[in-house]
């Protein structure tokens, strides 16, 4: 039996369920049966998906230990990298409602904003 590793979970408006795993078989998953059965949205084995959140522009955000802050379609798998994070902690950040981002770096004070 393989062991999952659940680093995030996030549940919408729906109800639904989303979790993200570090796994062989890791990545983003959704439920949508109160968390008995998931299935893949977004593929990314043994990675650390930290901090990962469905926003109100229907994206997911998630924090890649070491790699910074990415944001993600669940409809097409299209991943994409906001900034770069030079620590190996993973990062707060906020989704504004005009959908730009508001995020710290840890431990060196900065806070910064990425416009989309």
């Amino acid at each position: 039996r393989q062991i999952e590793n659940d680093f995030s979970i996030y549940i919408d408006n729906n109800n639904w369920f989303y979790k993200s795993r570090s796994d062989p078989s890791g990545g983003i998953f959704i439920s949508k049966d109160n968390g008995i059965t998931y299935t893949m949205l977004i593929n990314s084995p043994n990675t650390f998906i930290e901090k990962m959140s469905v926003q109100s522009d229907g994206n997911f955000y998630y924090d890649l230990d070491g790699k910074g802050l990415f944001m993600a379609t669940g409809i097409s798998n299209s991943v994409k990298h906001l900034d770069d994070n030079e620590f190996s902690i993973p990062t707060t950040y906020i989704v504004a409602k005009n959908n730009n981002i508001i995020y710290s770096i840890w431990d060196s004070g900065l806070i910064k904003y990425y416009q989309k």
